[in-house]
Order: C-alpha cells, then structure tokens, then sequence
C-alpha cells in the first residue's frame, strides 16, 4: 500500500502493476515498466461501482428506511445501486420499536430484509415528544443514525459526508460548512478572528449546518469524556483502519484513521485521526482544539484551523 489518491516516489528499475482499490468498486490495474533515470506519470482508469440490490420488506406499510444512516425510502420497497459490501439498514415508524439489522450485498444480488416492527406499550406511547423541527425515529436523528455510548451526549455514528462508519466523509476547515479543492490560511473564513465556540451555529458548525436537527460538532469537553471514559481499541472495519470507542455502557462507534487535509494534498490517511471539536483555542485567534490519535496515542491538541478534518457529530 503506497497511499491514497495520488502517490509519487522512487523505485528500482524493472515492470510494476500498480492497483486502485476501493469498497463497492471494481479494482484497476495499470503496468509500467521502468528503466533507470526513469521518470513516468501513471493515470489509473476511473473505478467502476459495483452494485447490488436491497430489498426491504418490512411491515407496517410506510415504515421509514435508513441505510447506512441516510434515509432510502418507505416499505416496502427495492432500493437498487447499492455498493457491494456490508450496510446497515434501521426500519423505524412512530408508535414502533425501531429495528437495525447488518445486511452484505454481493455483486447483481438481492439481499432481503423482513420483519414486523413491534407496537411501543402505550405508557411509551405518550412520552414527551422531540420538538418539531427534529425529527427523531428509533435511533436516528435526522436520517442520521447515532449511537448512545453512556456519555453526556450521544454520537453520530458516522462522520459528516459518509455513508458508513468506516468512510472519512467530508474535510472541513474550522468554522467553514462547505469542502473546498484548497485549505489555505488564505483562503480561510476564520483564522486570524476572535470567535466563542462556534457549537449549533449553521453559520460555522458544520454538523448543524449539514446534518440540521440538534447534530453539533462535539466541544472539547466531550471529546476528553470520549478520552477519559472509553475503552479504545486500534481495529480495522470494511478496509479501513482506526479506532472502535467502546463506551461504559458497552455501545460502541468506529472512527476511521482519515488524516487530513492540507493544501490541496489528502495527509496521512489510515495513519492518523483528526477531528475538530467546536472549541475555539482562546489564546490563539488561529487555532482550534481537535482530537488526534494514531495506533499508539490518543488526545486533544490544538491545530491552525485552516486545515481541512472531519466532522463527527454530537447530539443531547
């Protein structure tokens, strides 16, 4: 494995096959021969997604469906140009206990997903419920699916912009709602400026502003209980590597290793975790506080916000 996206570097002489691969996609390959004092430029084909079929059968009729936390549609129904590989796929209705089941879809296959959603008891029923501007089914907020970890909020279960645990999602620069192709201090909206946390505001909070609800980006607060009172375990999921936070009540979410951005240049991906927090460095009107990790370490720091990380939401 030499990197993602792009890879430039030395080898001997002599004939390679050089490989792109990626989940739900079929690999290419490419073969170049070099010679000494050789300098060659490989582009590799475009991957082609490699699709399946979902199909849900899920009763009562009208029932939501989420796969991989985005909401599809409403059983019962046939959810095509699905990427081969694992997916989770939530069924929720209000009235209902949610289900959640893991479902792999092979290549030009149907996996079928049935059941029978079971009635709340009524003292369920008639619990207070969320305001409604949030809509809040089973174990989603939004269409996005959280997990309660027995902390002080709870988490989203994938980042801002992904569609599995596993995916890096979307890179941000801090108090920026939007990607970008460069991450300059040149070209950022809030480095240099004296800002408070910038949590819940769409203006800055890319969590709100993406995912709306109540989804935030976590304080730094609350990445040092995820620190302080969660079991870490360097692990691997669909590929990628990171780290499974097992939680005190025994739930439990994966944050891939997805590097970060800098310039125009994706850094150290599948090597380092870096996330930004909604915490302004208060010394420094051009930092902000993010949670970093690799195989061995884990811990808050404070970074030039400038950088483009990913996003993992939080919610009350």
């Amino acid at each position: 494995l030499k990197g993602t996206g792009t890879w430039g570097g030395q080898l001997p002489a002599g004939l390679y096959r050089v490989e792109a691969r990626k989940d739900g996609h079929r690999p290419q390959t490419v073969t170049v021969e070099l010679s000494q004092r050789d300098s060659r430029t490989v582009t590799i084909p475009a991957l082609t997604p490699v699709y399946g079929i979902i199909n849900v059968n899920y009763r009562p009729v009208g029932a939501t469906v989420a796969i991989d936390g985005r909401e599809a549609g409403t059983t019962p129904d046939i959810f095509r140009n699905i990427t081969v590989g694992r997916h989770t796929v939530t069924v929720s209705k209000p009235g209902y206990q949610s289900r959640q089941e893991q479902v792999t879809v092979g290549e030009n296959q149907t996996a079928t997903v049935s059941g029978e959603l079971v009635a709340q008891a009524a003292q369920q029923q008639a619990a207070p419920t969320a305001p409604s501007a949030v809509a809040t089914t089973g174990n989603a907020i939004n269409g996005h699916v959280y997990v309660d970890l027995g902390l002080s909020v709870k988490w989203a279960a994938c980042n801002v912009g992904a569609s599995a645990p596993e995916e890096s999602g979307n890179y941000y620069a801090w108090g920026e709602t939007a990607t970008k192709a460069e991450y300059t201090q040149a070209n950022s909206k809030t480095y240099g400026k004296t800002m408070g946390d910038i949590g819940g505001n769409p203006q800055y909070d890319a969590a709100r502003a993406n995912w709306g609800g109540t989804w935030r980006m976590p304080t730094k607060a609350e990445f040092d209980e995820l620190l302080n009172k969660c079991k870490w375990e360097w692990t691997t999921q669909g590929g990628k590597k990171g780290y499974r936070v097992i939680g005190p009540n025994g739930n439990s979410i994966f944050l891939p290793a997805a590097g970060w951005r800098s310039g125009s240049s994706l850094c150290n991906a599948d090597t380092n975790g870096l996330y930004w927090s909604s915490t302004p460095y208060s010394i420094s009107t051009g930092r902000a506080y993010y949670l970093y990790f690799n195989s061995g370490f884990w811990g808050t720091d404070r970074n030039n916000r400038n950088d483009g990380f990913p996003v993992r939401p939080v919610s009350e």
